[in-house]
């Protein structure tokens, strides 16, 4: 049987780019089973032109035992992997597993289209919103995500497989469309949309941090500190100051100046606080506001995490030349959880941004 296979397989090597016929006509059961399981292996892969066909006759010379000569017409077979599409599916979900959502939902959309069974298209627009999702593309992931929920409801889907997931992916729908709310208003102060927007801007770093062996720290800094930018932003926004245009009275300006000294260990006199904040400065304000999303950080704390702070600026992929360290990322997202941690719970929210496992 392996002979057969292997020589199956040269027979396709040897006319590369030919339309190729493997007529399964005549031979032993073994042979004709070796043959059309070869053949159907291959066209599934890398010869998708070559066609599995028998010779049949619509008579039959009971005499002779043989066919009726000039009544034979050859019948081309179909693909059980395409009639059933087990194997397209089997790769679709190792796709959706390994996070290659467009890929996935290429996948899917291909063997509804093979298969005919609709339900196949529900799961391309499962995998289309989350690849939209991770790109960064909130409103087309909120439209697939509604739009999946919508043909869920049908009666023809109540009793689809992601009909199991259908509250989860509500949810989820919810935070997508507190994302889009708060990037068309532009209002920092709204909990909901910077939670669900931070939550996907770490739930990114993870990913290109532990993107193993080829991890991309840079990749994870940038997600990282956009996201403490974020945070830090809606936390003053909620005080009512802008960090872009921050109006300081004397005495908030003077505690932002005392906090920063200690923290560089540095004298007070030759600190200077401008309207413009950075990370560092929004931290400063926040803590001399007395807000409770950074109070409870020590001096300690506050002290080995201001160089990242101050680095931000530095990095390669936001104004500077500097390449972030695997041990600075590790504590960039510390301090991007830490604080995601604290807004979360001031807000009562519980964002879940990883996409739902498959039932």
């Amino acid at each position: 049987m392996p002979e057969i296979y292997r020589s199956v397989g040269r027979l396709a090597r040897k006319h590369p780019g030919k339309s190729i016929v493997v007529d399964l006509t005549s031979g032993t059961k073994a042979m004709t089973a070796g043959v059309g399981a070869a053949a159907f292996f291959l066209q599934q892969g890398a010869h998708p032109d070559l066609k599995v066909a028998y010779v049949d006759s619509d008579e039959y010379d009971p005499a002779l035992r043989k066919p009726v000569p000039g009544t034979e017409r050859l019948i081309l077979l179909p693909n059980p992997h395409e009639v059933l599409g087990d194997l397209d599916e089997h790769i679709a979900r190792e796709l959706y597993g390994a996070r290659k959502f467009g890929q996935a939902a290429q996948r899917f959309r291909e063997l509804r289209g093979k298969t005919g069974q609709g339900g196949f298209g529900l799961y391309a627009t499962l995998c289309e919103g989350y690849r939209q999702w991770y790109a960064l593309e909130f409103g087309g992931a909120r439209s697939n995500l509604r739009r999946l929920l919508d043909e869920l409801r049908q009666d023809a889907w109540l009793r689809h497989d992601l009909a199991t997931r259908r509250r989860a992916l509500e949810v989820q729908r919810e935070g997508l469309e507190a994302v889009c709310q708060l990037l068309h208003a532009g209002d920092l102060s709204r909990a909901d949309g910077v939670v669900w927007l931070c939550a996907t801007l770490l739930h990114l770093g993870r990913e290109c941090e532990g993107a193993q062996p080829d991890g991309r720290p840079v990749l994870a800094a940038l997600y990282y500190y956009r996201a403490v930018e974020l945070l830090l932003q809606h936390r003053l926004a909620v005080h009512g100051y802008d960090a872009d245009h921050a109006h300081l009275s004397d005495s908030l300006r003077e505690g932002m100046r005392q906090n920063i000294a200690r923290w560089l260990d540095t004298p007070a006199d030759r600190v200077a606080v401008s309207c413009r904040l950075g990370l560092l400065e929004d931290m400063a304000l926040l803590r001399a506001l007395g807000d409770p999303v950074v109070q409870d950080m020590t001096d300690a704390e506050i002290r080995g995490y201001q160089g990242i702070l101050q680095a931000r600026n530095r990095s390669l992929l936001i104004h500077g030349l500097q390449l972030s360290q695997v041990r600075e990322v590790e504590r960039l997202g510390q301090l991007a959880s830490r604080l995601l941690e604290k807004v979360r719970e001031q807000a009562g929210l519980d964002p879940q941004v990883a996409a739902v496992p498959l039932p």
